[in-house]
């Protein structure tokens, strides 16, 4: 219901009763939330989620955070950003959110004011990295991004500057690989099925790769050819039955693929295209010709042996028995693999509230020579699966044999125990003799009650592709924020690594990040694991019950901030001493004045070699300590900045107070999966 505010100009108290009749289909259910937006020209009130979902004419959907987000259908919708609010503040942001099934196209359009900024950005369920490439065509954005898993997935429009009324279009709507209404498949478990003739395809953001399936005879001549965009470059693979690994020669010409391969033996043939970069439609001719005929084995005829009759034979001249050779050792073979010795499996689970699992986990390997069968894994006397945990398995020779460079896994639990649900962020599988590893980001929900509703999920094999990054990095990263009676300061040294900060709060709190950064170019929108490797000293102090300090390491990629408790190296009064101490050998024995003074010294008074030295010297005394974590990240296509560190908070209210201090370097940041 809308109200125009010239029906109200002499209104000085506006009463709004909202009353919901009952009825069989409202019956069990609570109350719906009532919202009043009090727009320029208008007051508009809209009842709960029930009365929220619309697929057309205005929503105010005044919802600053996610987790408030209005949900929509496809459809326009209208809201408006930049008006002040009854407590003063900034309406600069609106947060909406629809359902999407893997698989389908989600098309954005947002116009806004003549001479306003406003950015559109949209978000995969749980994630908080936002997707997809937006084009800018004067006061119109729009976006087009292929769902890569089912869920609610999120839009925030942001105000950068201006103000006004904007109209946001949604459309979701199903692929149509091959004419069927539907994407063709991520992986051969759910290849499409087709048969001979010419099927058009399409390849986009999150959607990598199709998959199809049809009959072959053995001996049939299979013929493909693939046709893909101009600047693109996708791949064509053919995989006989019950193999995974591809077969045949693929001749490429400009943007056409082509193979030709005589089928070995009967059954259901598979055809996966890869997109590599760029995207697209494709075209797809499967033709499969007449049967090759054996060639039969020619039968030699056997010829008698002639008979040489003797004329004279000499009589026998008596020789030495001839000696063997000495034995050679030859020299070992460094070309020859090392003996198979099993998998490890790494997997870690997110942290998210109720994350972890008591049920029973398995898991499965497909590999280029074959797969495994299902893996139980299970640290005994360990709690396995815990939130934001790394647990580790090791699977022997005895039960799985060697399988080659691992593509995929098969992750999944029973459903047993109390609250199985489980929110798995990643699983590595490293081969032991070789070092080899292969890494599968799931950062999903198994359990009935979220998402999909799936216990289990197939995963392809990330991009290996790695760099490592050491100082001197490209930039630091230093951020602080106090409330209250606090202080702080941070302070890092992109030459030298070196990063520092301190909170201290009694009755407020604060906030320090202290970190370094560096440029990651990716040539498409990419999945990247960022693994910084951090050496420290220092921690965190409570000084009563009513004080809180907690010490995080951070990952922020383009803006978007990753963070996770760590127990820090040190706590209590000792804190401040472990800290003095590192500064103390910048300072060639002469204390510093104060905190402040001590992490400056810290990141000012060392050159690489030296804090390098400094930290490997009070480690060894056991003095310092060097904190790993990985970060399963979003980056966008063409240059991302990515930070590392440390962040430390603080905070104390009425006699409590609380204090973080750190001094440190960061040693190395590794990303891996760039394509």
């Amino acid at each position: 219901m809308t109200i125009p505010r010239k029906n109200l100009e002499r209104a000085s108290v506006l009463w709004i009763r909202a009353h919901r009749n009952p009825g069989p289909f409202l019956s069990g259910k609570s109350p719906s939330t009532v919202h009043v937006a009090f727009r320029k020209e208008s007051v508009t009130l809209l009842l709960g989620e029930e009365m929220e979902e619309t697929g057309g004419g205005f929503v105010e959907a005044d919802a600053d955070r996610r987790e408030d987000a209005v949900l929509i259908v496809p459809g326009t919708v209208s809201g408006d950003l930049g008006y002040r609010r009854g407590d003063g503040s900034i309406d600069s942001a609106d947060w909406y959110r629809f359902p999407a099934e893997q698989g389908q196209i989600i098309t954005l359009s947002l116009a806004f004011p003549q001479g306003a900024s406003f950015s559109l950005s949209l978000y995969p369920p749980g994630s908080t990295s936002s997707v997809g490439n937006v084009e800018t065509r004067e006061n119109t954005k729009s976006l087009e991004y292929v769902a890569g898993e089912s869920g609610k997935w999120s839009v925030r429009i942001y105000r950068l500057r201006g103000a006004g009324e904007y109209h946001l279009n949604l459309a979701v709507a199903n692929q149509n690989d091959a004419g069927s209404g539907q994407d063709a498949g991520n992986n051969r478990w759910d290849a499409l099925r087709i048969g001979e003739g010419t099927f058009e395809g399409f390849l986009k953001s999150a959607d990598s790769s199709d998959w199809y399936r049809f009959s072959v005879e053995k001996g049939q001549i299979i013929t493909l050819s693939l046709t893909f965009p101009q600047g693109a470059s996708f791949a064509l693979s053919l995989c006989p039955p019950g193999s995974t690994s591809s077969v045949g020669n693929v001749v490429t010409e400009g943007n056409t693929k082509s193979l030709k391969y005589v089928a070995g033996e009967s059954g259901e043939w598979f055809v996966r295209i890869y997109r590599s970069s760029g995207e697209g439609e494709y075209s797809l001719t499967i033709g499969t010709g007449g049967i090759v005929a054996s060639t039969p084995t020619p039968t030699r005829t056997p010829q008698p042996t002639p008979i040489h009759t003797p004329i004279h034979t000499p009589a026998p001249t008596p020789t030495s028995t001839p000696q063997p050779p000495p034995e050679i050792t030859p020299p070992p073979d460094l070309s020859t693999p090392p003996p198979f010795a099993g998998y490890l499996i790494t997997v870690v689970t997110g942290d998210k509230l109720g994350a972890g699992t008591d049920a029973n986990v398995y898991l499965t390997l497909y590999g280029e020579k074959g797969n495994s069968t299902e893996l139980f894994l299970d640290n005994p006397n360990r709690n396995d699966f815990e939130r934001n945990q790394t647990d580790t398995f090791t699977i022997p020779p005895s039960q799985v044999r060697d399988l080659g460079a691992i593509r995929q896994v098969y992750l999944r639990h029973d459903n047993s125990g109390v609250a199985p649900g489980w929110y798995v962020a990643s699983v590595t599988v490293t081969n032991i003799a070789t070092g080899e590893k292969y890494r599968f980001i799931f950062n999903r929900w198994l359990a009935t009650d979220e998402e999909d509703g799936a216990l289990g999920a197939f995963r392809e094999c990330l991009p290996t592709t790695r760099q490592t990054f050491t100082p001197p990095y490209s930039d630091t990263r230093v951020w602080t924020h106090k409330v209250g009676n606090a202080d702080c300061r941070a302070s890092a040294n992109k030459a030298s690594g070196g990063i520092a900060f301190y909170t201290d709060a009694w009755v407020g709190g604060s906030t320090a990040t202290s970190g370094q950064s560096i440029w990651v170019n990716t040539p498409r929108p990419a999945t990247l694991v960022v693994t910084p490797t951090i050496k420290y000293v220092g921690g965190t102090y409570n000084f009563s019950l009513a004080s809180f300090s907690e010490l995080e390491l951070f990952c922020e990629v383009n803006g978007n901030l990753y963070r996770t408790s760590i127990s820090p190296a040190f706590s209590g009064p000792v804190v401040f001493d472990k800290v003095l101490s590192l500064a103390l050998l910048a300072a060639g024995g002469l204390a510093p004045q104060n905190a402040r003074s001590i992490v400056d010294l810290i990141t000012t008074g060392y050159n690489l070699v030296q804090l390098t030295a400094a930290l490997q010297q009070l480690e060894a005394a056991g003095n310092a300590s060097t904190v790993r974590r990985s970060f399963t990240v979003e980056a966008q296509q063409g240059p991302n900045k990515i930070s590392v560190g440390l962040r430390g908070n603080a905070s104390g209210v009425a006699t409590g107070s609380a204090f973080v201090i750190v001094g440190g370097q960061v040693t190395s940041i590794e990303v891996e999966g760039i394509p």
